[in-house]
């Protein structure tokens, strides 16, 4: 067999063809010119730098100008919208607060601007947004007429500010001032995941193509001070506000060479890689179409295969789109492999892959299927024991492809750095939603193939083992087969695949969709593999067995996280803990920004905040204090999450007497002690310059820091001074404070506070967030509880810890799970064993504890629901995208009866459905939200209560605010109450100042509490609040004092909470809609089922009365129904069966009349010939008996002759009567209708008197047909041709061309013609224009064209010649394949 089939070739390289070639082609013209472009501006840059950074400076210098311009217009536009709004003017003049107020509240305002409305005393009488950090003198100078624009910072934030006089209409006359403000900057160090920086420098930085720093002017001395250490390698850009003051300064990075050219290469290969891109996809359409030349399906397989891998790693090479598409899917943050040289680095690398190995997978399966006979052409030559063999292979195949799968899966999900679960969001997160997708993918991979071997292994067997009970059963012997092999192979699978009962599930699933497959749609139809119907089934059993290995994968993910966790918990930190501590006091000091901070007012109270998020201590999993204090040690700034835990005045006051008290002084330099009011001085074997005391608390000194530990509150805390940077190592260096850092070593404390959650960073890679449920960590010493976040179980599980100690007494490994039941709920807790001796030489035993409260059941169904709710959006996404692609088709689609019926029964049922579910969904949050109102009304009456009862019962607070703010922090933080108190509109007193210490909340009083409580008189407000992309619930209710006056406003929040009333509504919203979309399924399967039951009677009757239209013979509906439908059939069958007794007797009556028509011709022309051979033979003897012998030679001669001719006609009747009721047998095979053309005209072409005019098609027209006959046919047709001319001169034109699907012969001749008489009769036997034969010619062509499916039509006229058009059926493809058909 040639490799490539050059007929074939000719065939497929059609014009579509030619023009994604030529596409093709260009493209990889422009990648050659982007490349020399490329590489000429790189050239042109590295010569002529240095007016290229000149006039890129000048650029970048003109865009940060007109940005700022742009930027403080805007806000004046904004802010003048209210300073000449006459509502705004006229309640001023009327002083109308409460309804200035309230029109502020009816505009819109965007989250980042700010507005607030002063009259002329300077009192505010509304405003909008963040509390604004104005200033009096400017005030001052704005009720002068000025307009003024500063730029100011406010703690962490950065504003820009416009301070716009207020005048009357009337009276000219400047009435009050609006102060706008935007948010310009968010400096607060976080980069949490509901919090990210955005604002002036982010902006400056995308459109500069450089990073920026700006540096605001003094709002009064207008001067900037940089310092010029910061102005290396800068370009420094002045920008002015409205009255021509320096506004701010802002340096901008200079433009580097190296960057820059880099920044060209980056963008001349992303340009690269998206034509490349382009060309790769019309390379896959290409290749794929030229395949079908290679008559060889293995060869086709491995070309393609060795083409999708060679393509797969260019585009890494190229970095495609890794380079082009700027997402954190590209990065290996979220996912990381090293499998394949790279082609899995990636959360989008592994989509790109996944996605060439599905595509590579369909077309493997489908041409498996497709060409399955002509393997069966192979595999029958075979005796059965090779086939059994053959057969057997294909099964271990299939399950060892099942069993890496498993493998595959358990790779992904240990390489990957997600929460699979998602317990706060119903929608998956981007990067949940690839991986997810990526598993569905390989899902329906495996799916594909298993289903693909699965049938090509049956249909083998059916070819093989032809007993009908055989094969009627054969699907169930191999499903017991497959089931045997995989218990037998059971111990050869990897122990990283699936699990005995995941492959049982797999391989029933696929037999089921492979029955129906069988059943339904037969190797006859292999084209419809993939149709809709079987991709939807397909898609089903991967939403029933993906989230099933899926859990089990990620059970045992937290099974070793957790392994992780205990080794983290039971070793000993001090050590560390010691490090971190003099790392980060050594690292902080020593931070300029610190230095500014303790020096500006405004920031000192932020210091503590700031501190603690520049250093590593935010990404740890410790409980965290940061301290600033003044050189008498009193604290003026503190950062804390739990201060009921680490309380800043017992710090302070373990600091006090275990380290001042006792002789120590911290110094600049070194923390100096008198040595005779200590024990011992000794040298540490770990720190070479660490310094330890001997005794109860005695410190480790490292330089200028002290480290303390503190054993029975379980903390450490380091202190090292602070001094001015700048003279430092000067006569005039000088201490101006100190630092603190405390870390509570407690082992429950690596669980994170719920505060966290906020502040977290996001570079942190925490192992809790990957763990299923919250677990309890314990540590106990001796039997006895020594920390714990839940103490009640922690009491209950020490029984558990003898059947431990049983469990390791005999083993090495000090290690062991359990499952334990404690008040009738599951654990699982992992163990960990430690013993030592302490001090006095006794036995310390301490076990570690993770305990994880499981229930099996609710978390199954949890994440089945969840995903289903996924894979079904994933479905209905795909199915749209595929009609609105289509939707133009749509309309010529006529739907069937059984069609209608099923969309019939979808809208009455599955739509009331959805209306419920949207309705369900609804009335779940109405009913939370209401819920959490209760709540909060509760905690506020709570809060209130505690108030008033302070107050009265505590009556020493009653003249110190501070105190009593301090005292009612205290009790609401312990009583775990978020409490905030406001006094007309500013926070006094917080249990939550890291909230307000990071200004991550605003301490101003909100806008729309404030109307509704101080304006409204509203006894309760509650609204929803954010922080970033976090929203949570605050309620507000006004404080009375004991006259019965409101005093002030008291507040709660759930900011903390919401995770956990997020995780309940995300779990409940997940069991309702989940359950209504299996019901959904359910109802669809139950739909198509009975809509095909139902209609398949109907389509039974369509189809056998277009059997009977189109001349069939009938046949007998076999469907028992007792209904109307019942009736109809056997009314049906009634006729048919009529009809077909009928048309038997009028068959036996016309052939009966043909026979006898026939007969009485047959005699008529026997008669012609035998009346001159009687004639004759009575002449002869005439002749003989009047003359003799004389004359009788002659006449003897000329009867012999006349006589051999008139039998010559008999045997010529004969043989024409033979032909025409003789029922040869048919040999049919691919033909080329131009081949056997070309030998009928051979024959014919030796004549002079006709010419041949032959125009064949230039592609070969393969049909289905009977050579013999297909000969015959084309010569009655040239031969009555040839004797329509009558002499000579006669012209023959044969053509033959391709088009629709259909092989077409033209014979044309110009002979005598025919005429409508003649053409009307032309194929009724015995019916001729010639003098001789019996007319069967045509009737016999007529016969032998219909049994090939073929047309023949005349067109002719007397004198002009005669036309035969001839159609046959076109056979796609090439010739070899075209025989497999037959």
């Amino acid at each position: 067999m040639a490799l490539i089939d050059k007929n074939n070739f000719q065939t497929i390289f059609r014009k579509r063809l030619k023009i994604f070639v030529l596409i093709a082609f260009f493209i990889l013209l422009w990648i050659i010119v982007v490349k020399i472009v490329g590489n000429f501006v790189v050239a042109n840059a590295d010569e002529n730098w240095n007016s290229i950074s000149l006039e890129k400076t000048d650029e970048n210098r003109l865009k940060v100008v007109n940005y700022f311009d742009l930027k403080i217009n805007d806000l004046i536009n904004f802010g003048y919208s209210y300073a000449n709004d006459k509502t705004v003017i006229d309640l001023i003049v009327r002083d109308e607060s409460n309804e200035l107020l309230n029109y502020l509240l009816s505009k819109e305002i965007p989250s980042s601007r700010s507005i607030e409305v002063m009259n002329r005393r300077l009192e505010s009488l509304g405003f909008r947004g963040r509390d604004i950090p104005y200033e009096y003198y400017l005030l001052q100078q704005s009720l002068n007429g000025d307009t003024i624009s500063v730029l100011k910072e406010m703690g962490f934030n950065t504003f820009l500010l416009a301070y716009l006089p207020i005048k009357d209409q009337g009276t000219n006359q400047i009435i009050g001032v609006v102060v706008a403000a935007e948010l310009a900057d968010i400096n607060s160090r976080i980069k949490s995941k509901f919090f990210r920086d955005k604002g002036f420098t982010e902006e400056i930085n995308k459109i500069t193509s450089t990073s920026c720093e700006i540096y605001p002017a003094n709002s009064i001395t207008h001067k900037v001070f940089i310092d010029s250490n910061k102005l290396t390698n800068k370009t420094s850009i002045d920008i002015f506000g409205l009255n021509g003051s320096l506004l701010c300064v802002l340096l901008l990075e200079k433009i580097n060479k190296f960057q820059y050219l880099q920044d060209i290469s980056l963008l001349e290969t992303r340009i690269i890689s998206i034509l490349y891109a382009i060309f790769s996809i019309i390379l896959v359409y290409i290749v794929t179409k030229l395949l079908n030349i290679f008559p060889n399906s293995f060869f086709k397989i491995s070309l393609l295969a060795v083409f999708l891998l060679l393509l797969r790693f260019t585009w890494l090479q190229i970095g495609f789109p890794t380079d082009t598409i700027n997402s954190e899917l590209f990065s290996p943050v979220y996912f990381a492999s090293t499998f394949g040289w790279g082609v899995v680095r990636s959360l989008g690398e592994l989509l790109i892959t996944t996605l060439f190995v599905l595509f590579f997978a369909v077309y493997l399966s489908l041409t498996l299927i497709k060409k399955s006979r002509i393997c069966l052409k192979v595999l029958l030559k075979m005796n059965a024991i090779k086939l059994v063999i053959v057969s057997l292979i294909i099964t271990i195949a299939a399950l060892f492809l099942i069993d890496l799968y498993g493998t595959v899966i358990q790779s992904i999900i240990f390489d990957s750095n997600i929460n699979y679960l998602e317990k706060l969001r119903i929608i998956p997160s981007s990067q949940l939603f690839v991986i997810q997708s990526v598993v569905l993918i390989i899902t329906f991979t495996l799916l594909v193939l298993i289903s693909a071997l699965i049938i090509f292994n049956i249909n083998l067997c059916r070819k093989v083992f032809r007993k009908r009970g055989f094969k009627r059963n054969l699907i169930f012997i191999f499903f017991i087969t497959y089931l045997s092999f995989n218990q037998f192979l059971e111990p050869l699978f990897s122990k990283t695949g699936i699990d005995y009962m995941q492959r049982l599930l797999i391989i029933t699933l696929v037999f089921i969709f492979a029955f129906i497959y069988l059943r339904l749609d037969p190797v006859a139809n292999n084209l419809k593999f993939l149709s809709l119907k079987n991709f939807s089934f397909l898609f089903l059993i991967c939403i029933i067995v993906t989230p099933t290995i899926l859990l089990q994968k990620i059970i045992s993910q937290e099974t070793s996280y957790v392994r992780l966790i205990g080794q983290k918990i039971s070793e000993n930190e001090d050590e560390r803990i010691n490090f971190i501590l003099v790392d980060e006091l050594s690292n902080l000091v020593n931070t300029p920004d610190a230095e500014s901070f303790f020096i500006d007012l405004e920031k000192q109270d932020r210091l503590a905040f700031y501190l603690w998020a520049e250093s590593k201590l935010s990404s740890e999993n410790y409980l965290v204090s940061v301290m600033v204090l003044d050189t008498n040690f009193q604290s003026f700034s503190d950062f804390n999450f739990e201060e009921n835990l680490l309380n800043k005045d017992s710090v302070i006051n373990f600091l006090k007497q275990n380290l001042l008290s006792k002789g120590y002084q911290i110094g600049l330099k070194e923390v100096l002690f008198n040595p005779s009011e200590s024990d011992t001085t000794a040298k540490s074997d770990y720190w070479e310059d660490e310094i330890n005391t001997s005794g109860e608390n005695a410190p480790f000194i490292f330089g200028n820091i002290a480290i303390l530990k503190n054993d029975d509150e379980n903390y450490f805390v380091g202190i090292a001074p602070m001094e001015k940077l700048k003279l430092r190592n000067t006569i005039f260096e000088s201490k101006i404070g100190y630092l603190l850092l405390t870390v509570q070593y407690e082992t429950k404390n690596f669980l994170e506070p719920t505060k966290f959650d906020i502040f977290k960073t996001q570079t942190r890679d925490n192992l809790l967030d990957k763990l299923i449920s919250r677990p309890v960590i314990t540590e106990y010493v001796n039997g006895q509880v020594v920390s714990s976040n839940d103490p009640d179980l922690a009491k209950i599980a020490s029984v558990s810890l003898d059947r431990f100690r049983e469990q390791v007494r005999y083993s090495n490994d000090k290690t062991g799970w359990r499952i334990e039941n404690f008040d009738d709920e599951k654990y699982r807790i992992f163990y960990v064993l430690n013993e030592s001796v302490d001090d006095n030489g006794q036995k310390v035993e301490t076990i570690y504890t993770v305990s994880l409260k499981r229930d099996d059941v609710q978390l199954a169904m949890f994440y089945f629901l969840k995903f289903i709710l996924f894979s079904v959006s994933l479905y209905v996404f795909s199915i749209s995208i595929l009609v609105i692609s289509n939707l133009p088709k749509l309309r010529t689609i006529k739907f069937n009866f059984r069609e209608k019926l099923f969309f019939s029964y979808l809208a009455v049922s599955v739509i009331p459905i959805i209306v419920l579910a949207i309705y369900t969904r609804t009335f779940i949050l109405e009913k939370n939200e209401e819920s959490l109102k209760n709540q909060m009304v509760s905690d506020l009456n709570f809060i209130n209560q505690t108030v008033k009862l302070t107050e009265q019962t505590e009556p020493e607070f009653q003249n110190n605010d501070e105190l009593f703010f301090t005292k009612l922090s205290g009790i609401f933080g312990n009583a775990d109450k978020n409490f905030n108190l406001y006094i007309k509109s500013k926070l006094v007193a917080t249990t939550n100042e890291e909230l307000y210490k990071s200004d991550l909340l605003d301490s101003r009083l909100d806008e729309e509490a404030y109307y509704n409580i101080v304006h409204q008189r509203r006894e309760l407000f509650i609204k929803t609040q954010d922080i970033g992309t976090l929203s949570y619930l605050v309620g507000y209710e006004p404080y009375y004092d004991a006259s019965g006056k409101m005093a002030g406003i008291v507040s709660s929040q759930l900011v903390y909470k919401q995770n956990e009333i997020n995780e309940e509504l995300t779990k409940t919203l997940t069991f309702i809609l989940g359950i209504y979309i299996l019901t959904i399924i359910g109802l669809l399967i139950l739909v198509s089922y009975f809509s095909t039951r139902m209609s398949l009677p109907i389509l039974e009757l369509k189809r056998a009365t277009e059997k009977l239209s189109r001349g069939g013979n009938p046949s007998v509906i076999s469907l028992e129904k007792n209904d109307e439908i019942g009736d109809l059939i056997k009314s049906f069958n009634k006729m048919t069966q009529e009809l077909d007794r009928s048309r038997t007797e009028l068959k036996k009556a016309e052939r009966e009349a043909a026979w006898r028509d026939i007969a009485r011709r047959v005699a008529h022309e026997i008669k012609n010939p035998l009346t001159p051979i009687k004639l004759s033979i009575q002449h002869l003897v005439d002749v003989y008996n009047k003359n003799g012998i004389s004359n009788f030679e002659s006449v003897l001669k000329k009867t012999e002759k006349l006589i051999s001719n008139e039998i010559d006609k008999l045997s010529k009747i004969a043989t024409e009567f033979s032909n025409f009721a003789k029922l040869p047998s048919k040999n049919y095979e691919v033909l080329n209708v131009n081949e056997v053309l070309s030998e009928v005209i051979s024959l014919y072409s030796a004549d002079e008197n006709v010419k041949f005019e032959i125009d064949f098609s230039s592609l070969p027209l393969y049909i289905i047909a009977d050579k013999q006959e297909l000969n015959r046919v084309f010569q009655n047709l040239i031969k009555n041709s040839f004797q329509s001319f009558g002499g000579s001169n006669g012209v023959i034109k044969v053509r033959s061309f391709g088009s629709n699907n259909l092989a077409t012969v033209i014979i044309k001749d110009n002979g005598c013609g025919m005429s409508e008489e003649i053409l009307n009769n032309l194929f009724e036997p015995n019916f001729s224009t010639k003098t001789t034969g019996m007319g069967l010619g045509l009737t016999i062509t007529k016969k032998a064209l219909d049994d090939m499916k073929a047309s023949i039509t005349f067109d002719s006229k007397l004198g002009s010649g005669t036309t035969v058009e001839l159609k046959f059926g076109l056979v796609k493809g090439n010739k070899e394949s075209k025989q497999d058909i037959l």
